[in-house]
């Protein structure tokens, strides 16, 4: 794990949050075949639906058949992954923190490279990324959730 992590965070901040990007981004073309690799592994995966509960065990979405909804299996397998991944991106993030200390200012240049975010919302995100790096997980989850229109919405 600990060479997992070194590797994650060798080199500058801007080439490790470069790499922590391409490395925990969801790709939908792979995940789409990971579905399909499922489905043909486990054929009843792909021949039923399946419903999503909340905590209370009231449903809250409807996953078809792969035949029907292959959109559905693979939004659920990218939360999947997410969950899976997140472990990691913890520790690798908890090194990035500690390595570099970065401010709201490097990391709002670093995203703010990319046509995807919308300079307008710019104070959003700065306000999120600072309640983030102050551990107020509070406030970042509900400025994360808010809705960002980004560039390509815009198109």
């Amino acid at each position: 794990m600990d060479a997992y992590v070194g590797a994650m965070t060798e080199g500058d901040l801007e080439k490790v949050l470069a790499r922590i990007a391409i490395q925990y981004l969801p790709k939908k073309g792979e995940v789409r075949q990971q579905v399909k690799e499922l489905a043909e592994s486990y054929v009843t995966f792909s021949l039923f639906g399946s419903t999503i509960l909340d905590n209370a065990g009231r449903p809250v979405a409807y996953i078809g058949p792969i035949k029907h909804d292959l959109d559905g299996h693979v939004i659920r397998q990218t939360g999947q992954n997410l969950s899976f991944a997140a472990v990691f991106l913890e520790m690798v993030i908890d090194a990035l923190r500690e390595k570099f200390k970065p401010t709201t200012a490097d990391i709002a240049a670093f995203l703010y490279q990319s046509e995807v975010f919308v300079p307008e919302k710019r104070p959003i995100v700065e306000a999120g990324i600072t309640a983030y790096l102050n551990d107020d997980c509070l406030t970042a989850t509900h400025l994360s959730s808010l809705r960002l229109k980004t560039r390509s919405e815009t198109w």
